[in-house]
């Protein structure tokens, strides 16, 4: 899965290995540090070799994704995978923070029961993965409210409620207040812009 907070080129290959299971089961890493640079790079020698086609293409491939494999054998050593994951169902929230969220699916896709899942996501945020996705709704509703005029009910449709009511309950347990009186409260309290990250 490839996720980008900017437009990107995506380049990826697939390959059969032995083990491959027991290697890399669960493993989520960032496209960050220098072992991630020479994964592109060998990356990029494998696109070149591809259109080349020059002679013993097949021997060549073979040993670039061999070096690719020591490579993210190395990777794994330095990664606290269960974190990385935590990291990575974040990210896939906040981008899809208005659909609905099946945890348990995403969970099975990362190699997790729910249950354990769960666990991992709570030992490291503090709440679930539900309360999460939730908290991230609510955010994004309080930078809509304080930044525009958007009407509660666009809002909460904007933020994925099931309806306004459902919304404007959620957002008073949340806040302790209502989305109205929340906007007014900070329409009073300052004029500086609030970024949807800092809500969170």
């Amino acid at each position: 899965d490839e996720w980008a907070e900017e437009e990107t080129e995506v380049f990826f290959c697939i390959f059969e290995m032995q083990d491959a299971a027991d290697i890399f089961e669960n493993m989520v890493l960032a496209d960050k540090g220098e072992l991630t640079e020479e994964i592109n790079k060998i990356l990029t020698i494998i696109e070149a070799e591809l259109k080349g086609k020059a002679a013993f293409l097949n021997d060549r491939i073979n040993l670039l994704l061999e070096e690719l494999i020591i490579i993210l054998k190395r990777m794994i050593q330095k990664v606290d995978v269960k974190y990385d994951i935590v990291e990575y169902v974040k990210r896939l929230v906040k981008q899809n923070s208005s659909r609905g969220m099946n945890f348990q699916a995403i969970a099975e896709s990362v190699g997790y029961s729910y249950d354990r899942f769960r666990h991992i996501f709570k030992e490291k945020t503090g709440i679930s993965p539900t309360q999460y996705h939730i908290n991230v709704r609510i955010a994004k509703a309080k930078a809509l409210l304080k930044n525009s005029d958007t009407s509660v009910a666009k809002i909460s449709e904007i933020c994925g409620f099931k309806d306004v009511h459902n919304f404007i309950s959620t957002f008073k347990i949340k806040v302790g207040i209502t989305p109205l009186k929340y906007r007014q409260a900070v329409s009073k309290a300052t004029d500086k812009v609030l970024n949807f990250n800092e809500c969170l």
